[in-house]
């Protein structure tokens, strides 16, 4: 399944922020989604499981929609 428990379908193109704060705030670009997985970085390609692409301490949260090419809305912004 390539959905996130957020009901987000991973495709290739959207770029994603790592919050695990020992990242520092690294993203990821998708590169291809297979069974479960995403893959990303250039050459030899990383993957990451679809099942940790979720707000949480140690998961993802999507950063760009390349269908719409806006960037998406950061859960941590107050809203007024």
């Amino acid at each position: 399944m390539n959905v996130t428990r957020e009901g987000i379908e991973v495709m290739p193109g959207q770029v994603w922020r790592d919050l695990d704060h020992r990242m520092q705030g690294r993203t990821i670009t998708i590169i291809r989604v297979a069974e479960g997985f995403a893959y990303y970085g250039s050459g030899n390609s990383r993957r990451i499981s679809i099942k940790r692409m979720h707000r949480h301490s140690t998961g993802f949260e999507l950063v760009f929609q390349p269908d719409t090419g806006e960037q998406a809305v950061d859960y941590r912004e107050r809203k007024e």
